[in-house]
């Protein structure tokens, strides 16, 4: 596993509020416990949460590979670089957020990716993996 990466800095910068954003989009574990009002901006429950992130596939290296195989009919063969979007919408009735998620190469144009429950077929292609910050990272790493 060649591909690490680690966000430091300052406290009050932003950092948690990053990652829980990309956690969103990359950890089912995250998904599965849902979205209450208090994600929500200001628990401003009329404005849906969205979150987009691009990925570089320009390498033709095993894990972009595997990244085009999956999302296939979203994507073109010279296709550089994927989004990925997740949005939730507050659902009253259930008083949670709805997830829905979408990915492609044309931002303006995203296909529905396919789910069962808060699982998605994101899933099949990253593994989020939470380490405490109480970890010693010289030893982990």
């Amino acid at each position: 596993m060649s591909n690490k990466n680690v966000f430091f800095g300052l406290n009050d910068v932003g950092k948690t509020n990053v990652l829980y954003a990309f956690r969103y989009v990359f950890d089912n574990e995250l998904r599965k416990k849902g979205i209450i009002e208090s994600d929500f901006f200001q628990r401003n429950i009329n404005d849906p949460i969205e979150i987009t992130v691009s990925l570089d596939i320009s390498d033709d290296n095993e894990d972009n590979q595997k990244i085009r195989a999956i999302i296939k009919g979203n994507l073109l063969s010279e296709t550089r670089e994927i989004y990925i979007k997740f949005m939730s919408v507050f659902n009253v009735q259930n008083s949670s957020g709805d997830i829905m998620m979408y990915w492609g190469y044309d931002i303006d144009n995203l296909g529905e990716m396919a789910s069962r429950g808060y699982s998605f077929e994101l899933d099949r292609i990253f593994n989020v993996t939470y380490i405490d910050s109480y970890v010693d990272l010289f030893l982990l790493f």
